[in-house]
């Protein structure tokens, strides 16, 4: 449908579950349609990034998860590069469309967390946003008006800045 009134615009698409990143590898893409992005969405691992959300009972119990381990980098590089492999196999640039960590998680935790997966996706040529601006993955307080600011340095470093490696 887009591409009888646009055939030029830039599409994004994801998988059918777009938090599956294995499912990137179901997508069946016109081979001559070059012009499409294709997104995924990273949230491992959920005990760690939903730790203390309200809406799950069994999330919501959960508190104090500690992530930044060799093993735990290594889980995220090996996820990433499922949808990498597939990606310079189909010739498809990747969005990571979302990202994050709730906010009952530590802030130097979150903020580890954030610099590793950012710069992970930028490793791979992506580009990448976190979720979310506002709310309970913030990294903007509405409230005070400022910058949740370890959240903000650890997803675009100033130069100078410390960032987590992948």
């Amino acid at each position: 449908m887009i591409r009888a009134t646009n055939p030029a615009r830039t599409v994004i698409i994801a998988a059918l579950n777009a938090g599956d990143i294995a499912s990137v590898k179901l997508l069946k893409l016109p081979a001559s349609d070059r012009n499409i992005i294709v997104t995924v969405h990273y949230y491992e691992p959920f005990n760690f990034t939903h730790q203390g959300a309200p809406w799950d009972e069994k999330l919501k119990a959960l508190h104090d998860i500690a992530w930044g381990s060799a093993a735990d980098k290594q889980r995220v590089m090996a996820d990433l590069k499922i949808v990498a492999d597939w990606a310079e196999a189909a010739r498809r640039p990747v969005y990571l469309g979302e990202f994050g960590v709730y906010d009952s998680a530590s802030a130097a935790t979150r903020a580890n967390y954030a610099s590793f997966v950012a710069r992970a996706a930028e490793g791979f040529g992506w580009s990448w946003a976190w979720w979310q601006f506002d709310h309970d993955f913030a990294l903007f307080n509405q409230e005070t008006q400022s910058w949740t600011q370890s959240l903000l340095d650890a997803l675009i470093p100033t130069t100078g800045a410390p960032a987590t490696q992948p």
